[in-house]
């Protein structure tokens, strides 16, 4: 029970330490003028992104008293990632290459860990 238990403050403490890693945190994402000028399926997409950034926020807020309990390699891996993504200001870097920089990141992990998370989806909902 006990190597359980360390496991679970492990995974907990992964979890705590990619919750907030949203890109450019307080930087503004949309002034008053974009917002009005958007049409309504891309204001959706915005909401739902804005909502699942806020979530994000909670799940830190959850899981942070486990945060010291993860894994220092991913720690490194989300602070490289972080860095890519952050790179200059937000004047000076558009929003469509940081888009491009974040489909790369994300390409390069589905590659390493979507089979793997394919097969566990399987082998769990071939569960009775």
């Amino acid at each position: 029970m006990n190597g359980d238990t360390a496991r679970i403050k492990k995974a907990l403490g992964n979890l705590a330490l990619m919750a907030d890693q949203s890109v450019k945190q307080q930087s503004p994402k949309l002034s008053l003028p974009q917002i009005k000028g958007l049409d309504e399926v891309t204001a959706m997409l915005v909401t739902y992104a804005f909502d699942l950034a806020r979530r994000m926020e909670y799940l830190y807020l959850a899981t942070a008293e486990f945060g010291p309990e993860g894994n220092p390699k991913l720690a490194r891996r989300l602070k490289r990632d972080r860095a890519i993504l952050n790179e200059g200001t937000v004047k000076s870097i558009p929003w469509q290459k940081r888009a491009r920089r974040a489909q790369r990141l994300l390409l390069k992990l589905h590659a390493e860990v979507g089979a793997a998370h394919d097969r566990l989806l399987d082998e769990v909902a071939a569960k009775p």
